[in-house]
């Protein structure tokens, strides 16, 4: 498989992408590309966890790629400290700005109804910053 493609579906640890074994997948934003372990055990035993993760890392490659770390702005960060205390769909997505912008992005394009309801109810600031932004970018 070709370690520099944009989006790698992988049988192998992510170890062997400079990743966390135990992550599902991530975005290395060094070399800008979307690794997903398609045999993890999470993914395994929870088939919604592959949607989860899929979505998720797509929001990192989003906001690097498409919005340049926009998660990392000011105007960003101020919604993030007003809302993640709010947030009960997923702790980890509340670890910090740039988290909560891949979770909130996963959750709000999600093909599971419940949760594009929940997340929007959840942070719904964010939800409309994101939004905004996918809506009025030029090529979208």
């Amino acid at each position: 498989m070709n370690q520099d493609a944009a989006f790698i579906f992988t049988d192998n640890s992510l170890v062997f992408y400079d990743g966390n074994p135990d992550d599902l997948g991530f975005y290395n934003p060094a070399k800008k590309n979307l690794i997903i372990q398609i045999n993890h055990e999470g993914h395994i035993l929870k088939k919604d966890e592959v949607i989860n993760t899929l979505f998720h890392e797509f929001g990192h490659t989003v906001d690097d790629l498409l919005f340049d770390n926009i998660s990392l702005e000011k105007e960003f960060n101020e919604i993030y400290e007003e809302e993640k205390d709010n947030i009960t769909i997923e702790e980890y997505i509340k670890e910090d700005s740039v988290e909560f912008f891949g979770g909130v992005f996963g959750y709000l394009y999600s093909p599971n109804l419940q949760q594009r309801e929940q997340i929007q109810r959840e942070a719904p600031k964010t939800c409309e910053f994101i939004k905004n932004l996918v809506e009025n970018y030029p090529s979208l």
